[in-house]
């Protein structure tokens, strides 16, 4: 093996952008080449090297010191995208994002099938988030974990990629469970029980907890809140006077599109709860870990509202998380049906993983605005974003 203090800095970020790109996107040499803006031979040369000195195995192996700036050279776009990203997150008066992690999610062009080809592309996804999201929440004691397709993806792609050596936080589910309708994926529990397996640690568990309060029976808010107390895991997450909820350093999250989510029982289980049949996706962008957004400022009241009778996690416990804690809020979001909503939450988000699909989208709209990209900081440690106030909401 060649000694790494040989090796030249530029060389060894092209081998390792070689491997991260074999193993994620498993291109043709000629197309990572294209990337990466370097004839063949060399991004061949480089292959051999990332071999050679192990960060190409089955899977890619680069270390997680190296990684941000790796997904940089291997995305050319992330520049504009993170600059995209900070506008959006300053308009809406919140905190700019620690990072932006563009993952491959596979093309739909290899099955027949449309729903082999669909939980292909979020088992893929998941499994290409694994390494950055292992050592993003390694160093927290407790992670909070959402529900739905993407979050299963995530969760079973950490299951397999195998968080060797990493600290072992425990995990709690940010909710209960819809009573009227199976969950697609996994539900919120279901994904804290399988995080937990694959770091070999414990989890909390809300199966059996409700999610939603019937806007019917508001007046009765008080008495409901305090039944559920009686459920110990829901008590230790959310009822005493020092919640477990407040002490997540992470929190990860799918999104939840109001327009797209109509087969999501968490999203039918509002509908039925709050008797907004035909007016909740006229009224909300989406939702984030089930905290719902409005489209619009004039919507903001009637939302408000709305996220009161919710009974999982709140919009102060995510604000709290954002502004505090590291990593923070993590988002996974799939495609551009995803993109109203991300654009809305963009400010409480610490950290985002998006497809390339979702990215491209971002990037277009972005120079379509003339979002200038923010200059790169080449061989200089990256520094953590300057935070502005976000304003009050509960």
């Amino acid at each position: 093996m060649k000694n790494s203090q040989e090796i030249k800095p530029k060389e060894r970020k092209e081998a390792m952008a070689v491997a991260f790109l074999l193993a994620t996107r498993n291109l043709k040499m000629k197309e990572i080449a294209s990337i990466l803006h370097i004839p063949p031979s060399k991004a061949t040369r480089a292959r051999e090297l990332a071999e050679k000195q192990g960060w190409l195995k089955i899977v890619e192996n680069v270390p997680a010191n190296d990684r941000s700036e790796i997904e940089k050279l291997a995305y050319p776009e992330h520049e504009t995208l993170y600059s995209y990203l900070n506008k959006l997150a300053t308009e809406n008066d919140g905190f700019l994002p620690e990072n932006v992690h563009v993952v491959y999610s596979g093309g739909r062009e290899k099955f027949e099938d449309p729903s082999k080809a669909e939980n292909k592309r979020y088992e893929e996804f998941g499994y290409n988030c694994a390494g950055r999201l292992i050592s993003l929440i390694s160093g927290a004691q407790y992670v909070a974990t959402a529900w739905g397709r993407t979050m299963e993806g995530v969760a079973k792609g950490v299951e397999r990629f195998g968080p060797e050596h990493a600290q072992k936080p425990e995990f709690m589910p940010v909710c209960g469970e819809p009573l009227n309708s199976k969950v697609p994926g996994i539900s919120s529990s279901q994904a804290a029980e399988t995080f937990a397996q694959a770091f070999g640690t414990k989890s909390f568990s809300l199966r059996g907890v409700g999610v939603r309060i019937p806007k019917r029976l508001n007046a009765n808010q008080a008495v409901i809140r305090e039944y559920l107390r009686t459920c110990d895991h829901y008590n230790k997450i959310f009822g005493e006077s020092d919640p477990l909820i407040r002490k997540v350093g992470a929190i990860i999250t799918g999104l939840g599109d109001a327009k797209t989510s109509k087969g999501d029982p968490y999203y039918n289980e509002t509908l039925a709860a709050e008797g907004e049949q035909s007016r909740l996706n006229q009224l909300a962008a989406g939702n984030l870990a089930g905290v719902w957004f409005p489209a619009g400022p004039k919507h903001e009241p009637a939302i408000k509202d709305l996220n009161t009778r919710w009974l999982g996690i709140q919009y102060s416990d995510l604000k709290e998380c954002a502004r505090i804690h590291r990593p923070g809020v993590i988002v996974c979001a799939i495609g551009i049906g995803k993109m109203a909503i991300l654009k809305r939450a963009m400010g409480i988000i610490s950290h985002v993983f998006l497809d390339h699909e979702l990215a491209d989208a971002l990037v277009a709209e972005a120079k379509a605005l003339s979002v200038a990209p923010k200059a790169p900081t080449s061989g200089q440690p990256e520094k953590r974003p300057k935070r502005v106030s976000l304003r009050s909401e509960s």
